[in-house]
């Protein structure tokens, strides 16, 4: 499955103007998919628990999203050039079933989008209630003068 997303990603960077590099496009917008399903759990889990994950030293963070995600994506769709294969392989597929496959990953993209905008509302609503950011007392003040 995991394959048949980075196929649809890459077919459709290949349908946009711009063809260059669109196996290097699938695999960053991969990337970027898999950030915006990470960010709104941990997000959920404080909102639900409490509890502040508390990133202490963010460039670490960073460096290990890059290693583990992009570093893992690259072995597995460029270290060997295996991207061509899965392409080759899944062009094969019949025309029914890719366009079927194509509607659950666009399903499964908007999916990850909604997400990302209740998970910001779901914020919005907890700084209401906990009167913190742009809801906090001093804000207010401050807007008022």
């Amino acid at each position: 499955m995991y394959h048949y997303f980075y196929y649809k990603l890459y077919k459709f960077s290949e349908a946009a103007p711009s063809k260059w590099l669109s196996d290097w496009k699938a695999e960053l917008v991969l990337d970027i998919l898999i950030l915006l399903v990470i960010v709104p759990l941990a997000v959920y889990y404080t909102l639900y628990t409490g509890n502040i994950i508390n990133f202490k030293n963010e460039k670490l963070i960073v460096a290990l999203y890059f290693i583990l995600v992009s570093g893992s994506n690259f072995l597995i769709f460029h270290s060997k050039d295996q991207w061509k294969s899965i392409v080759t392989e899944f062009d094969k597929l019949p025309k029914k079933r890719n366009r079927l496959g194509g509607i659950i990953v666009g399903v499964v993209i908007l999916f990850v989008i909604v997400n990302l905008i209740m998970c910001v509302y779901a914020m919005d609503v907890d700084a209401k209630k906990n009167h913190t950011g742009p809801y906090s007392k001093e804000v207010i003040e401050k807007s008022k003068k």
